[in-house]
């Protein structure tokens, strides 16, 4: 399929911060790189009155930095502004139809909106194209998507009404992480760890997404949000189930999204919410200028899940993302069964279960802990990390961001990186209860946090409670290995 003929990205919300932080600058990247059409052109809308010369100086600052001058100048020829109302029809066709030479070329819609205003904009898209073609029409959508299941399945039956499921790109930026992207490879090209990757094997899996910074310049989307829709429904369910699915007939998109939706299918329901999720909200956000003095909106959570196969049965995974936490963090650690063979039964004292750490951010990369004879004359047991780090190999950033990857793909027609329509319905099956359930007596379970910790102490007890410890990011991986190479580049030599 062509990626040649002229093409339209039309960006809503453009203004705002994810537009502003990763599109645009992600878009200018893949220009310097030639990998956009050669003919394209970037139409943007917002709410917010701007000439295109005061737009094109406005994106000039955020990229100041990202390219030289002339690559900057050069680029910033093909941007352009509209202002209009999300609600009016008149605004689409104004953005839609002001260069007739691209009308019949190829329109990739990005909607970096707050989710309240996908509706009209899914409507005046299609009423300005009058009838989308199936090649040349593309819809990114970001998460979230829709804020329970009946709202899910409302935008898709409006969606269907105009488009294919072939022209609806769904966006979750996790799915475009380099190391994200490698755990099938990781899991499937090496026979050792598939033979190993069940129940029989594995004591529990815990995958922590945590941030260090709070809500500000977010709170009014926030306290509409809040953790369990912004990052459980999305990020952390679709790693419970990278790290969980079957192997995949076939290495494609249609076969990889087919094992996801299966083991989302498969998450047991949680009826008490009690005992199985923690709801937190850090101190001081209260205190935010747009945020409720009263607010029971939460900022983490916490929670365990299983999953009803013969593969995963009775294996727990704990999930836990929240924000003002005491570091950023992305990780999945998986706990393997078993005690030290009775050959070393004199010799286990602080020797812990072998456990697999894959690093999603930061110091990205892949950490094994084994146990080995600790160098000396007498024999003792210690354990270290055999780690695999991005940045030793790749030098000190991976080769693209995650939303290079996702523009990447959707200029190919490519859908690895996003989630299906299906997939989201069935994230919101099994989330919409647990959020309905809160927000009837938020006050009975929401805890509070310091921040700068992880969070509430009662995330930690849900393990203890298990006979399980929680595997603290406080274990490095790759961290000093990666500020060694960058202070001395010592692996250029591989």
């Amino acid at each position: 399929m062509s990626t040649n003929p002229p093409t339209t990205f039309y960006i809503f919300g453009i203004t705002g911060n994810l537009a502003s932080t990763r599109i645009l600058p992600s878009l200018f990247n893949l220009y310097k790189q030639e990998l956009l059409p050669k003919n394209f052109r970037i139409m943007s809308m917002a709410r917010s009155q701007f000439s295109i010369s005061d737009f094109r100086g406005k994106t000039r600052k955020a990229l100041v930095d990202k390219g030289t001058r002339k690559q900057i100048d050069t680029f910033l020829k093909h941007l352009f502004y509209v202002s209009g109302n999300f609600t009016s029809n008149g605004a689409y066709d104004k953005l839609i139809n002001s260069h007739p030479i691209f009308r019949n070329g190829r329109s990739i819609f990005y909607l970096s909106v707050s989710p309240e205003f996908y509706e009209d904009i899914i409507t005046g898209i299609a009423a300005a194209l009058q009838k989308p073609r199936i090649q040349s029409t593309q819809l990114l959508i970001e998460k979230p998507f829709g804020t329970d299941l009946a709202g899910a399945k409302r935008l898709n039956k409006l969606l269907q009404k105009s488009f294919t499921e072939q022209q609806i790109y769904l966006t979750d930026h996790y799915m475009a992480k380099e190391p994200v992207e490698n755990i099938l490879s990781f899991r499937f090209a090496n026979s050792i760890f598939e033979y190993l990757w069940n129940r029989k094997y594995i004591d529990n899996i815990q995958i922590t997404a945590a941030e260090e910074i709070g809500v500000e310049g977010r709170e009014n989307f926030y306290e509409k949000t809040g953790a369990f829709r912004d990052m459980v429904q999305s990020h952390l369910l679709q790693l419970t189930a990278l790290t969980t699915l079957k192997r995949p007939l076939e290495l494609t998109s249609a076969a990889i999204h087919r094992n996801h939706i299966k083991i989302i299918e498969a998450l047991r329901p949680i009826k008490n919410i009690d005992k199985d999720v923690i709801f937190g909200q850090y101190e001081g956000y209260r205190r935010l200028k747009k945020v409720d003095n009263k607010s029971l909106r939460e900022t983490f959570a916490a929670l365990r899940v299983f999953i009803d196969t013969p593969q995963w049965q009775g294996v727990p995974i704990y999930l836990r993302t929240g924000k003002q936490m005491s570091q950023k963090i992305t990780e999945i650690t998986v706990q393997f069964r078993g005690n030290l063979d009775k050959l070393f039964i004199g010799h286990k004292k602080n020797i812990k279960p072998n456990l697999l750490t894959i690093r999603v951010q930061p110091h990205e990369g892949i950490s094994l802990i084994l146990a080995n004879k600790k160098p000396g004359f007498q024999f003792e047991l210690e354990q270290r990390p055999m780690d695999y780090c991005y940045h030793t190999f790749s030098g000190e950033e991976l080769r693209y961001k995650e939303y290079e990857k996702i523009l990447y793909e959707a200029v190919h027609y490519e859908r690895t990186s996003f989630i299906t329509q299906k997939e989201v319905e069935a994230q919101w099956k099994f989330v919409t209860p647990i959020v309905e359930k809160f927000e009837q007596n938020p006050s009975k379970y929401l805890t509070f946090y310091k921040k700068g910790s992880f969070g509430p102490k009662e995330a930690d007890l849900m393990l203890k409670r298990d006979g399980r410890e929680r595997w603290s990011p406080g274990v490095l991986v790759c961290e000093e290995l990666t500020r060694a190479h960058l202070k001395n580049n010592f692996y250029s030599g591989l």
